[in-house]
């Protein structure tokens, strides 16, 4: 069952379908995971990766796929575990950043006032 929902996944990424979009705070999604059955077998898998979590309280909402973004703080939490097998600090940091409209122009960033920063150390 597993499978055939990441090949789907992968399906809707490559075809650019549509996916249902909703209102998100980033924070409840890291915070949902790090509860996940995944997560636990990876901090016994790890006992010796300590998380240090420096969450924005203020945090923006953004507006995305509730699955979509699960994976993407899958993939880098898992990752980073097992970058550090032999133990380490893995810090997770949200916060909400306003860019200057000369590094939006730069990236050619839609410019809107306030973006969503998410950095894993």
């Amino acid at each position: 069952m597993h499978a055939s929902n990441e090949v789907k996944d992968l399906a809707t990424i490559s075809r650019r379908s549509a996916y249902p979009k909703k209102i998100i705070n980033l924070n409840t999604v890291i915070e949902e995971y790090l509860t996940s059955v995944t997560m636990i077998e990876y901090k016994e898998k790890y006992p010796d990766v300590i998380i240090i979590k420096k969450l924005d309280k203020n945090l923006k909402n953004i507006s995305g796929s509730m699955s979509h973004l699960t994976k993407v703080v899958m993939n880098l939490l898992c990752n980073a575990y097992e970058f550090m097998p032999k133990g380490g600090k893995l810090t997770i940091t949200t916060s909400s950043i306003k860019l200057e409209i000369v590094y939006l122009l730069e990236h050619r960033m839609r410019i809107k006032r306030t973006y969503l920063c998410k950095k894993v150390c």
